[in-house]
């Protein structure tokens, strides 16, 4: 019996191109257990190394749709959406529904995760916010994925009599098909204050109250093109918008 170094230079000259030699067959019977590590953290049976491909799937650097490793190393996040108010807070008014966009990048960490960091701005009829969200990707097969992402709202606005204060907290689990189309639930913490008037008999004074609540909303988002997409809609929107009220005055 050879010993292990022999076998190791057998089967590295076999990944280098070189005909396996009879010594080298005779070293490695069908039963043998010896095992040769290759670049990259990957094991082969030596058995197995005439059936290996002649070389490995590379992946692009840098995708614009969201891949698993085996096709990209990271991938950008271009995301547009809308969503319905389930329940409101007591800041919303009466809004029901909102629109948003999402962009930023993640990396694959593994075969099967992948992790990034995303700035988010939404909006409505009367509420206003935006943020950062940390991204988690757990790809499941088949082109879907589950995405969590706890984010950090760091400005809020809104047109009606509350205040919203920053930072707030805000979480997001989707179901994503292929980077191009998810479903998605959003849950907001907002901490609001007011100014509500308050008698003492003579006159009144302006006493500031506080309240923490949570929003809870559901929707669909496109991410890739079709983000992209909404997003040059809604610049072509906004941007008309504001010649309509330039016109007006």
């Amino acid at each position: 019996m050879r010993s292990r170094p022999f076998l190791v230079l057998c089967g590295i000259a076999v990944l280098s191109g070189w005909p396996l030699s009879g010594a080298c067959r005779a070293e490695a019977p069908a039963d043998t257990t010896r095992r040769i590590i290759l670049e990259h953290g990957y094991a082969v049976d030596i058995r197995d190394i005439g059936h290996l491909p002649a070389e490995r799937p590379r992946y692009h650097s840098l995708c614009f749709r969201g891949r698993d490793r085996s096709r990209c190393g990271s991938f950008l996040i271009t995301e547009a959406g809308v969503l319905s108010v389930l329940k409101a807070d007591a800041g919303s008014g009466h809004q029901k529904m909102l629109g948003f966009l999402e962009y930023g990048m993640m990396k694959n960490i593994g075969s099967r995760s992948a992790v990034g960091l995303t700035a988010l701005g939404e909006s409505g009829t009367d509420h206003n916010r935006a943020g950062f969200r940390i991204r988690y990707r757990r790809w499941l097969g088949h082109g879907f994925s589950l995405d969590l992402a706890p984010g950090v709202i760091v400005w809020e606005f809104s047109e009606q009599f509350v205040r919203y204060k920053t930072p707030g907290v805000i979480g997001m689990v989707a179901l994503d098909a292929g980077g191009l189309l998810a479903v998605m639930v959003e849950g907001e913490v907002a901490r609001i204050e007011w100014d509500q008037p308050v008698s003492d008999g003579a006159s009144y004074t302006w006493r500031t109250q506080h309240l923490t609540d949570f929003t809870l909303r559901a929707g669909v988002r496109g991410g890739s093109y079709v983000g992209v997409g909404a997003t040059l809609l809604s610049a072509i929107a906004l941007a008309a918008l504001a010649a309509t009220f330039d016109g007006m005055y």
